[in-house]
This record gives structure tokens, sequence and C-alpha cells, in this order.
């Protein structure tokens, strides 16, 4: 009954595009998400493709709750995710190393394009280590990139400043800290050697 009333708001494509965005909106920021959630947005993307960076946004706030904690959703996402590639790269790179493995592991499809999309050099120098082994791209260059502890990684579902990823911010902290560490060792390092 449900679906069929979803289904018949679908067939209104003209008056139902906006107000479709709208109720997305508001539903991905309940607690908990409604249990056909990610069966809209995937119809909502096949019926109007022209929402397709919204649909990202969606996806982007799905990461920041945790949807691989959601079991019900956890399908629909990484469904919705592989259908929108190579729009929805940039949002499986935001999901944690273990849920990204686990991601490409079950769509084994992705990797090889994921893979392109990451080893862009300014796609590439954003990501961890492990992120980087995961999509085979970890090589000698990146060697020298600090590491990232997992205690680090982003796992607070109510962290986001002003619309900014916490990413964003939490892996411009630990490159600022890093190069605050360096240069507290070159400057060691003269003084050592000037006594």
């Amino acid at each position: 009954m449900i679906t069929d009333a979803c289904q018949a708001c679908f067939e209104q494509r003209t008056v139902f595009t906006q107000a479709l965005a709208e109720a997305l909106n508001q539903m991905v920021d309940q607690t908990p998400l409604p249990l056909l959630f990610m069966r809209t947005v995937i119809q909502a993307i096949d019926d109007f493709p022209s929402l397709v960076d919204f649909v990202m946004e969606i996806l982007s706030k799905l990461v920041r709750k945790q949807v691989w904690r959601m079991p019900n959703l956890r399908f629909g996402f990484l469904k919705c995710a592989s259908q929108t590639q190579p729009h929805s790269f940039h949002v499986l790179l935001q999901l944690p190393p273990p849920q990204l493995e686990s991601t490409l592991n079950k769509y084994a499809n992705l990797r090889g394009p994921l893979a392109a999309y990451a080893s862009q050099p300014s796609v590439k120098a954003s990501l961890y280590r492990p992120t980087l082994a995961d999509l085979g791209l970890e090589n000698e260059t990146h060697l020298q990139q600090p590491h990232v502890p997992p205690s680090l990684y982003l796992t607070d579902t109510s962290s986001s400043v002003h619309g900014v990823d916490s990413n964003v911010i939490i892996t411009k902290q630990y490159k600022l800290i890093n190069s605050w560490s360096n240069s507290y060792v070159i400057i060691r390092k003269r003084s050592d050697s000037q006594k």
C-alpha cells in the first residue's frame, strides 16, 4: 500500500520533483530512518536522474550517520552507490577503511573504477593508507605519507560544522599537527648540530 502511494506520487513528475527532494531531506535527518527510505531514494534517482547531486548529499549524510550499522538500510545504500557510479565515488571514499573493504568485497565491480578515480593526484593525496591499500594504490610514494591511527577515523554521527565534512577537518588538523611535528624535528636537529 505504501509503495503504491509512492508510485502514484512518482507519476506526478511536474509537481513531485521538488516535493520529493524536500521530503527526502527531512527524512534523512530522522532517527531512526524510515524502513523504505533507501527504496524511495533509489526510485527517485531512477525516475529523476537530475537529482543525482542531491542524492549524493543524502548518501554523504548516511555515511556520517554510520549507515553500515543499519542492516535494513545498508544494502540499499550500497545498491544506490553502485547504481550511481561514478557520481558516488567521493561518497564511497568517505567510508572508514573496514567498511570500504567490505563494500569492495561485496561489489567487486566497483574496485577498478573506484581505484581509477582515487588514483587522481588530488584525490589520492587526501586518502588514508588503509584506503589506498584497499584500492591497491599504496605504493612507495605514499610510504612517506603519515599513518593515521584508526582511532582518528571519524565515527561521530553528529559531526559536521556548518556543512563542512568532519573527515576534511580531521585530515587538515592531522596534517597541521604533522607539519608542526616535522618543523620541531628540523629545529631540534639544527639546534643539536650547533652544539
